[in-house]
């Protein structure tokens, strides 16, 4: 019964991940906008930077999580209502995520983003609303570790959780007509002065229409 539930669960999952995909992807249509191009890259994520922790003392460190990430776009013009402005629908995913070092566990992030921007020449700067999963997967089995002066077995789950939150995205790129380099910034609990924290995105893109 349990694990008939988690495979409803796991379903559940992938289908508000394709119906949040669709959404964004389609929300600048329906405002009257008009395609200008689709784009696919890649580049880095450094997640919350100034947050997590990788040392032995937990102190928080700039560079404690930075993992490879994709990303796949389509660029909405809107020449009848903003010159020069159009909305940006992103998705942004982290394929290969981050293995814990007993390999019990694997941590990978998906980001969704719908924003507005405006051009200035060779330039633009973007803003907008997004949604952030963080999505953890057990691999199952067992893992040795240290219990007191000796080490024991403890059993790893095989099963998976996600959780999806909002952020807001600021960013500045520029480019060719073929290429382009984008710096942004995801600012999570945009509203929360203890909880609010920042990743930082690096990427290029090629255009293919």
């Amino acid at each position: 019964m349990f694990e008939r539930w988690l495979v409803l669960q796991r379903i559940f999952e992938r289908m508000r991940s394709l119906f949040l995909i669709l959404l964004l992807a389609v929300s600048p249509v329906a405002g009257a906008g008009e395609l200008v191009s689709l784009f696919a890259g890649g580049g880095v994520l450094n997640y919350q930077r100034n947050r997590l922790a990788n040392a032995i003392t937990g102190a928080p460190t700039t560079y404690a999580v930075l993992l490879p990430q994709v990303s796949l776009g389509a660029d909405f013009g809107l020449p009848s209502l903003v010159p020069g402005g159009s909305v940006i629908s992103q998705l942004t995913y982290t394929p290969f995520g981050r293995t814990s070092p007993d390999k019990g566990e694997k941590t990978t992030m998906l980001g969704l983003s719908a924003r507005y921007k405006q051009s200035f020449y060779f330039a633009d700067v973007k803003m907008g609303p997004g949604l952030f999963m963080y999505r953890v997967a057990g691999a199952g089995g067992s893992v040795t570790l240290d219990n007191g002066t000796s080490k024991s077995d403890f059993a790893v789950p095989a099963y998976s959780y996600s959780s999806w939150t909002g952020f807001w995205a600021f960013g500045i790129g520029g480019g060719l007509s073929w290429v382009r380099l984008d710096l942004d910034a995801w600012v999570h609990d945009f509203l929360s002065s203890q909880r609010r924290s920042t990743s930082v995105l690096a990427s290029v893109s090629f255009f293919f229409l």
